[in-house]
């Protein structure tokens, strides 16, 4: 807005423009599938600070259904990542989220060394395939999941296989 603004764009322009703004790809897209399921996919980079971000705001966000968060690695964060790691699975156990499903080591090995609540139901996977498959079958109508991690772990792909009419949608693709 301050930019356009200090360029003089007139204010109802402004407003027009950022009222019609929809994100896309892989970058804090929300994406309502065909099922009804509202996926959040932020997959393209990730830190402990953007994970938390992207749980406060899924948090935020109204739903029916169940929370499901799909968490990977965060990835080139040096001496930081077991620290990172095991603050982004103690800051979901304070969340509103009902499931945590994960793929990757450092992910893995940061949700067995921290207390869990009780109500939080934790799985770990291996490999995409066996997630996106558990994912056909936990989530419905009225669901919300999350999907962040940085870009090494491809969590696009398990959106694709599980919901693949949001292609045009992650892949940046033009969509109506």
């Amino acid at each position: 807005f301050t930019a356009g603004y200090c360029q003089g764009v007139p204010t109802e322009s402004i407003i027009r423009g950022l009222s019609n703004y929809r994100t896309s790809g892989i970058r804090q897209n929300i994406i309502k599938t065909s099922g009804g399921v509202t996926l959040y996919v932020d997959c393209y980079n990730a830190v402990a600070k953007s994970m938390k971000s992207a749980i406060d705001a899924c948090d935020s966000i109204p739903v029916s259904g169940k929370r499901i968060a799909v968490l990977g690695d965060i990835a080139e964060v040096g001496d930081l990542s077991d620290s990172m790691h095991r603050e982004v699975i103690s800051y979901i156990n304070e969340s509103k989220f009902d499931m945590l499903l994960i793929i990757g080591d450092k992910m893995k090995m940061a949700a067995e060394a921290v207390t869990n609540r009780n109500s939080l139901l934790i799985q770990s996977f291996d490999n995409r395939t066996v997630l996106s498959d558990c994912l056909r079958d936990v989530t419905a109508k009225g669901d919300l999941v999350l999907f962040k991690a940085s870009n090494a772990s491809n969590l696009k792909e398990c959106v694709l296989m599980v919901w693949p009419e949001t292609e045009p949608f992650v892949i940046n693709k033009k969509h109506k």
